[in-house]
């Protein structure tokens, strides 16, 4: 009975080992995190509903749909400058009504097709 108890003994668990367990880090965003997001969410969607709809396709084929600018340029029938213009028109109002800073790259001239 004693050799049972003990063995009983050994493997319960410490309050201080069932505290380190119950001490597990949340990775998910905070409650806060989550509206600020959906704010975002909602005032990006404002931002293309205003632009004109030529930008807005130009943003949403190299964007979401992986195009480069010469197929979208070929799609709807511009040049390859005009689709580069607006898509720069189009995430130019889009940084503007989120108050973010867009990040401009360097690189030297486009490539001649």
């Amino acid at each position: 009975m004693a050799r049972d108890r003990q063995k009983a003994q050994n493997l319960r668990v410490s309050a201080a080992e069932i505290d380190s367990l119950l001490d597990v880090s949340d990775d998910g965003p905070s409650p806060a995190r989550i509206v600020e997001a959906r704010s975002d969410i909602d005032a990006f969607k404002r931002a293309l509903a205003e632009l004109p709809e030529r930008p807005r396709d130009v943003l949403y084929s190299i964007t979401i749909e992986g195009r480069t600018p010469s197929d979208v340029a070929t799609r709807l029938g511009v040049s390859v400058r005009t689709v580069e213009s607006d898509l720069k028109l189009a995430l130019s109002h889009c940084a503007d009504c989120l108050d973010y800073t867009l990040i401009r790259r360097l690189g030297g001239p486009r490539p001649r097709t």
